[in-house]
């Protein structure tokens, strides 16, 4: 978070009342406590397979089995939707709202690859994305607080001398020599640290993590008037705020620092059954280490955002300040930080649907029939129900466990039930089935009714239920994406634009690319250009549309080739082989061959040199003539016996049939005179005598 200059009517806003913030907050956990409350916690009662009953079902001695169905609907959608987002390396990417600027396309390449590196590498995009699915797919609703963060500290380094006349640095030992003549100073000297720079997703628990205008047509929080997050900040938070900007007001750092506190109210129903011993690590008293609940009240005034920071709502640190100052870092974003999205809707309401809340009526007779079947499983397995006299003198342990036990005749009866538990088991098929028309299912799922008794077509079936499966799939993650992931992710845009300064990660996604990223020069050294990184922009998801398993995926691209390369259709097989490789679970590049490096063309080192070797170093001189003498080049040489050396080695070069210049190794050959020589001039070394 930034702090900005106010713009707009900032200055007419009155910021001295609380109360309304609060008021506010109180009106919307009202709506949510009689509105949604009691669904949602039985959601995640049946998510966490906690039966309602199951107490009062055991102290009856009868069985508590929970419902499976919909933890596995909910894992299943979870798992489907991340190999969506992830499999295909262009299921999410930016491109540019400008169609006939070919450098703005490079820009938006660029934007999706620093989105791809940092989701990768110095977010927590991954555990966001499975956790936010999750709880998504179970209350029916995902919030999340997109912004950026920048976390640095000082490294104190040795101090600086520089001259105080120009203010350039010195190096110790010219400031010894000069330190009489000149007047120099002693500046302070460090080195900042960055240990996280990059933006961040934070999820949401409704209520109790953020509220809303609940009166919007839509679930789009910026469609309403006002909204609000609750976020948990220790001591050192709030005094970095402060410290940069953010809490503007004149407070009390000590009465801040005393709202500190061990607990938090919530409204997760794990938290409140009495029966079940849930930890909660937000009522762990860690003294000074306690956090405050910072409350970030959004409101629109004039058809702008406005943002106030305040402690539970009761302690100001901070007046309203536009949210494109404090978020944006100044940009006209004019949308709120937060988000908030579903995959399924309500019918006539602003809110989603959690698919354990769309099976319930289904899943409770589902479960009821398993555990009355259970019951009766173990009462055949006991022998049956017994009846005892009223006046009977056993021993009711004998009579359950023991092989032989003492009564009357009459006194003990064993009543038999009919033996067709199995038909009765198969009644489950059709309350499957049931649910599987309701909700995307997987195969595993669909359990027995997958192929039905004396159904001859298991494979016609097989097709038939995961065509089905992944229509629903296509479906609700397209309304997901329309309604919650996109947002996001433009909200990531904006912010990465805003204060993306990593030369490293910039160089790394123009790499990416393909492309290179505009530079400028800055006090003399050469820097990226960041003020050409700001350019409108579309968000493009490709998960969704249409899902489908990734094996139909790798048929239906075969298929296309097949009919391309039959029309003579320009196609870029390479691309193909790419995508076929993701598909199969490897890199995109995974088997392609490198080429071999090109042969270095051949160098011709003949020509025509006009040279005085005179002028020329003795050792360059020798080079030259041994070239000349291995007929590596042709040479025009003046040489006018001003050299006595040089013309005396031509010479005897000439004598030795070019014997006698330096060797590459630096070892000069003998020098043949005599005999030798003149056995050399009339046909070799034979005729020299050398044996």
């Amino acid at each position: 978070m930034e702090k900005g200059s106010a713009s707009g009517k900032f200055e007419d806003i009155d910021d001295d009342d609380l109360s309304r913030p609060l008021q506010l907050k109180r009106s919307f956990d009202n709506w949510y406590d009689f509105h949604l409350k009691s669904i949602i916690d039985d959601c995640r009662n049946r998510y966490m397979m906690i039966l309602d009953d199951a107490q009062d079902r055991i102290s009856r001695g009868l069985s508590a089995l929970p419902s499976t169905k919909s933890t596995s609907i909910v894992d299943g959608f979870v798992e489907n939707a991340i190999l969506e987002y992830n499999q295909d390396p262009d299921a999410i990417s930016f491109t540019s709202r400008t169609a006939t600027d070919p450098v703005k396309d490079k820009r938006a390449q660029i934007l999706t690859e620093d989105f791809i590196y940092r989701k990768d590498n110095t977010s927590n995009y991954h555990l966001w994305e499975e956790s936010s699915l999750r709880a998504g797919a179970t209350d029916g609703l995902e919030a999340a607080f997109v912004h950026w963060v920048k976390e640095a500290y000082e490294k104190p380094l040795p101090d600086r001398r520089v001259l105080k006349a120009t203010g350039e640095e010195v190096p110790e030992a010219i400031y010894g020599a000069l330190k009489d003549i000149y007047e120099f100073e002693t500046v302070k000297n460090s080195q900042t640290i960055t240990v996280r720079d990059t933006w961040v997703i934070d999820k949401l628990m409704p209520r109790r993590d953020c509220f809303w205008d609940p009166k919007i047509p839509y679930l789009d929080v910026n469609l309403g008037t006002y909204a609000g997050i609750m976020i948990p900040v220790t001591a050192e938070e709030i005094e970095k705020f402060k410290e940069i900007g953010v809490f503007d007001a004149d407070f009390d750092m000590g009465e801040a620092l005393g709202m500190l506190s061990s607990t938090r109210d919530g409204n997760d129903a794990a938290m409140q059954l009495s029966n079940y011993d849930f930890s909660d690590a937000e009522r762990v008293d860690l003294q000074e280490k306690n956090r405050a609940e910072l409350m970030i009240f959004f409101e629109k005034r004039d058809f702008q955002w406005f943002v106030q920071f305040s402690l539970q709502g009761t302690f100001e640190l901070s007046t309203f300040q536009p949210v494109n100052d404090v978020f944006f870092n100044g940009r006209p974003v004019n949308r709120l930080p937060m988000v908030v999205g579903y995959c399924k809707s309500r019918l006539w309401d602003a809110t989603g649907v959690g698919f354990p809340e769309v099976i319930a009526p289904i899943e409770d007779e589902l479960s009821d029939h398993r555990n009355n079947a259970n019951d009766i499983a173990k009462q055949i397995a006991q022998g049956g129900r017994i009846r005892l006299s009223p006046d009977h003198n056993v021993n009711l342990d004998d009579v359950l466990n023991a092989r032989a036990f003492e009564a009357e005749k009459d006194e003990v009866e064993f009543i038999q039930y009919p033996t067709g538990l199995l038909e009765s088991m198969r009644m489950d098929d059709a309350r499957t089935q049931d649910i599987a028309s309701l909700v995307p299912m997987g195969i595993a799922d669909r359990s027995r009714q997958l192929a039905m008794k004396g159904s001859t077509k298991g494979l016609g079936l097989h097709q038939m239920a995961e065509q089905d499966n992944n229509a629903k799939l296509g479906v609700n993650l397209m309304i997901r994406n329309n309604t919650f992931f996109k947002p996001v992710l433009a909200l990531i845009a904006h912010l990465t634009m805003a204060f993306e300064s990593d030369e490293v990660v910039l160089k790394i996604a123009a790499r990416n690319a393909g492309t290179q990223f505009p530079t400028t020069f800055h006090n003399g050294r050469q820097i990226i250009d960041l003020t050409m990184f700001d350019f409108e922009f579309d968000v493009q998801i490709n998960a969704g549309l249409g899902a489908t398993p990734r094996y139909k995926k790798a048929q239906n691209i075969l298929e296309i080739a097949k009919f391309r390369k039959e029309w003579n259709i320009p196609t870029d097989w390479g691309q193909i082989a790419s995508q076929l490789n993701v598909l199969a679970g490897f890199n995109a590049d995974q088997f392609n061959a490198q080429p071999p490096p090109p042969q270095p063309p051949e160098v011709d080192y003949k020509a025509n040199i006009n040279i005085d070797l005179a002028q020329l170093p003795p050792q360059a001189q020798m080079v030259l003539l041994q070239k000349m003498m291995a007929g590596g080049m042709s040479i025009t040489a003046k040489v006018d016996g001003k050299n006595p050396q040089m013309q005396k080695a031509i010479n005897e070069s000439k004598q030795n049939g070019g014997i006698g210049l330096p060797e590459r190794s630096g070892m000069a050959a003998p020098d043949m005179r005599g005999e030798m020589g003149a056995a050399m001039s009339a046909g070799g070394q034979q005729n020299a005598g050398i044996a």
